[in-house]
């Protein structure tokens, strides 16, 4: 890690984004340099952002790209503060990293 800001890894991938909804969390990577970055925002967070409840997981890529720059910069909040979860190290987003923001 090089302390410094992790960058979308939207160049990288095919629709400009790795994204997998998966157990109520939607995962995608950005970059620090060339490292890859492990990321996941809950979606019941993209889902309070929005004021929705329960959003279907047929739109979750849209609401991901609506809410991307809001996701993104708190990504690279909690990289910059070395806040890592699980294993592999990665960035776990929820709705209270949000509500901070506020």
């Amino acid at each position: 890690m090089t302390g410094g800001t992790i960058h979308s890894a939207r160049q990288n991938c095919r629709k400009g984004l790795l994204l997998r909804d998966t157990r109520m969390v939607v995962l995608f990577s950005m970059l620090d340099g060339n490292k890859e970055i492990p990321c996941a925002v809950s979606t019941s967070a993209m889902d309070d952002m929005e004021g929705v409840v329960r959003a279907k997981a047929s739109p979750r890529e849209a609401q991901f790209m609506r809410l991307r720059e809001r996701i993104e910069a708190c990504a690279n909040g909690k990289y910059q503060a070395t806040e890592f979860e699980g294993t592999p190290p990665g960035i776990v987003l929820c709705s209270i990293e949000f509500r901070k923001l506020r």
